[in-house]
């Protein structure tokens, strides 16, 4: 107690209260009893505040609600297990999913959120200075040394490694040291990215982890992406034709229809398969998280997801407002469409527009304008879904991964480049929801077995996600059991979605993580892999 006010060691306090005490004067040490709720896909702005517990020493912490997902396993007849939680067995009253809070699942297993929790918790702290190879380590534990373990070094351009190396560096607890990195003569070039990874791992077994388990890691950026739609150009040659319905165009080996009426790319074939069957298409809609709010039909406490539904998020009504031919040619053609989105009492929704070009190569690209209208809440996402036959099920990016990201959960993800099947990509929750989103992305691609396919990149780093489930699918099921696989490929490339927070008792998305409704633009540019 100081000066008549008396800071309490409670739970979910902002960063900004933390602040407050750590900068008050208080002598005693303060710790909080919670700070971050895991339920579901959640853990947003856990580094945040991990930061705060490092930078004043009063601050010594808090505590995660909680450990592992409570969920009883379960097996349905045809054999599918699940995990059953309050009001599964009948019981009532219940409090539904609120028993699935862990950071592992109900069978200990790894979750996006235990790699985060890891990430942000190491022990071991890495700078590296002006980029002149020179890193400190720091030694964040408080009573032993770094002896026994090995950093591995490693410079990757575009995604692949250049140049590598070990060694090792032994740093007394709670000191830093410096370590001179044998760059050499790695030639940095124009329009190229580079990365330096570091990642510390054990000599030996001990008695909590393999010989080579990695304690801690880290990247950063030598030389950034260059975020931009370069100018395309083409010496093949193509035919357009327009008509009051249809712009159809074909060139040697494509062809793409935009159906004027509907307003949506109606057909776009490589080599006779086409590999669209609808999109892509505006969409503004994610399955809510457990922290957005329940989306359970009695649920009485919807937060976010409530605003979002108020709003007409969920059923928003896209009309074409305008198309006007702008350019014709063999090399490229290029045409606007306007659009309203609106919610069904057409209150709320965006004026969207966007300027198609076409090239002669199979490329198109898609420069996108939307103005918010109405009184919105913080969205949800900002982007298009394409949907695709499932044949195209191999997925590839260059982002952070491998496994699912999001604004404000991403630093236990690393740039590099990933791929996998769209199952592979899903993210297991015991209540389905928003999941699999990978973050920072400088390309995509998805393919068939054959190869074939598109790439998607932007001027803006991108998100990106798959499923072979719709949203609306992953919207309605409160039991992993009830989602059906699709025979579609479901593909969404957002300019953004909102923050993950931790809402669903404790705090919500930091400011800078919300999807304001404001005036955006970007661009994308898909090109077909042949």
């Amino acid at each position: 107690h100081k000066g008549g006010k008396r800071h309490n060691a409670g739970r979910y306090h902002s960063i900004k209260d933390l602040e407050i005490v750590a900068n008050s004067g208080e002598p005693r040490p303060f710790l909080l009893n919670e700070y971050a709720h895991a339920m579901g896909n959640a853990m947003g702005n856990l580094k945040e505040y991990v930061d705060v517990f490092e930078k004043y020493p009063n601050m010594i912490g808090g505590h995660i609600w909680d450990w592992v997902d409570q969920g009883i396993l379960q097996t349905t007849d045809d054999g599918e297990d699940w995990y059953a939680y309050g009001g599964d067995f009948g019981d009532t009253p219940n409090d539904k999913n609120f028993c699935l809070n862990g950071i592992v699942l109900p069978n200990l297993g790894v979750t996006p959120k235990t790699i985060e929790v890891k990430r942000v918790y190491q022990n071991i702290g890495f700078k590296l200075n002006n980029n002149s190879g020179s890193l400190t380590l720091s030694n964040k534990n408080q009573h032993i040394t770094l002896d026994g373990i090995t950093f591995f070094w490693k410079v990757l351009e575009n995604g692949k490694i250049v140049k590598k190396g070990d060694f090792m560096i032994n740093v007394a607890a709670g000191l830093s040291e410096n370590y001179k990195i044998p760059f050499g003569d790695i030639s940095i070039e124009k329009n190229k990215e580079y990365l330096f990874n570091i990642s510390a791992k054990l000599n030996e077994k001990c008695r909590w982890a393999e010989a080579g388990y990695e304690i801690a890691f880290d990247q950063f950026i030598l030389q950034q992406w260059i975020f931009e739609i370069d100018e395309l150009d083409s010496k093949q040659r193509m035919h357009t034709d327009v008509s009051d319905n249809f712009v159809k165009i074909s060139g040697d080996d494509f062809s793409f229809a935009f159906d004027i009426e509907k307003g949506v790319i109606s057909e776009y074939k490589l080599k006779g398969k086409n590999l669209l069957q609808n999109g892509p298409q505006p969409n503004v809609w994610r399955a809510p998280t457990d922290n957005d709010g329940s989306y359970f039909p009695d649920a009485t406490n919807k937060r976010q997801c409530n605003l979002w539904l108020d709003a007409g998020l969920k059923d928003i009504v896209s009309a074409l407002t305008n198309f006007e031919m702008k350019n014709q040619g063999e090399a490229n053609t290029t045409f606007v469409a306007s659009y309203e989105l609106r919610s069904k009492d057409k209150t709320t929704g965006f004026d969207w527009h966007i300027e198609y070009s076409v090239f002669s190569d199979g490329r198109f690209t898609m420069n996108t304008k939307v103005k918010p209208i109405g009184r919105l809440p913080d969205l949800p996402r900002l982007g298009y879904q394409l949907i695709l036959p499932d044949e195209f099920d191999h997925f590839e990016w260059y982002g952070r991964g491998p496994h699912e990201s999001y604004n404000d959960r991403k630093v236990g993800a690393s740039i590099g480049k990933y791929s996998g099947s769209v199952d592979e990509q899903f993210t297991y929750y015991v209540v389905p929801q928003e999941n699999g989103n990978k973050t920072d992305v400088r390309w995509v691609k998805l393919t068939n077995t054959n190869g074939v396919g598109l790439k998607v990149s932007g001027d803006i780093p991108l998100e990106a996600s798959v499923h072979h489930y719709s949203t609306q699918t992953l919207t309605n099921a409160v039991h992993t059991y009830e989602l059906v696989k699709e025979n579609l490929t479901y593909w969404n490339i957002d300019f953004s979605q909102g923050g993950l927070g931790g809402n669903s008792c404790g705090p919500k998305p930091l400011e800078k993580y919300l999807l304001k409704p404001l005036p955006i633009q970007f661009s994308l540019k898909f090109e077909p892999i042949k």
